[in-house]
């Protein structure tokens, strides 16, 4: 299987705070059970970002716990964490800024951040291509909301604020793009 995911922000208490877990210990174990009851060691699964935020930043001890053959794309909140972890290559099959990919009929643009565009994007082609990215947690009030949800229908977040905590497939990320953004 292939599935996605973003924004675990492990060891991050304002997020800890903001998805209503007691502490940290608590949000951490949560995440890593959803995804371990949802990634076998043979899937596939892309990390879209903000693995790991906050001290203390120990990530080797939540890598080494998440199932899977992992694929990383850089986020915003992981310098930190990089930093301290001179060996996290080791955890993953591939660490990139952006990835490309065909999935069935399609083409995925994967990054971190929310685009704009990406190749495919223009109504000029006739291939059907997608964004999915995380980021923007469950936020409506960021400014990229509203640009998403009304001009962007074939941008899909990752993030697990949306994502019911776990990875998803392709398929279920666009069902809950659907819901959370309120498209038809």
């Amino acid at each position: 299987m292939l599935y996605f995911t973003a924004d675990l922000h492990l060891c991050h208490d304002d997020m800890r705070k903001i998805r209503g877990f007691e502490n940290t210990d608590e949000m951490n174990e949560y995440i890593i059970s959803r995804w371990n009851d949802t990634v076998e060691e043979d899937d596939d699964i892309y990390v879209l970002g903000d693995i790991v935020c906050g001290p203390p930043i120990n990530a080797e001890c939540y890598l080494k716990r998440l199932k899977g053959k992992k694929h990383f794309l850089i986020g915003n909140h992981d310098f930190g964490w990089m930093r301290k972890t001179p060996n996290y290559k080791d955890y993953f099959v591939s660490v990139k800024n952006i990835e490309y990919m065909f999935l069935d009929d399609a083409f995925l643009t994967l990054c971190h951040y929310p685009l704009l565009e990406w190749p495919g994007s223009s109504h000029f082609h006739k291939e059907k291509s997608y964004l999915i990215h995380g980021h923007i947690h469950s936020s409506r009030t960021t400014e990229a909301f509203p640009i998403i949800r009304d001009y962007l229908p074939d941008a899909f977040n990752c993030g697990v604020d949306i994502n019911n905590f776990k990875p998803v497939t392709f398929y279920e990320l666009v069902e809950n793009n659907k819901k959370w953004y309120g498209r038809k």
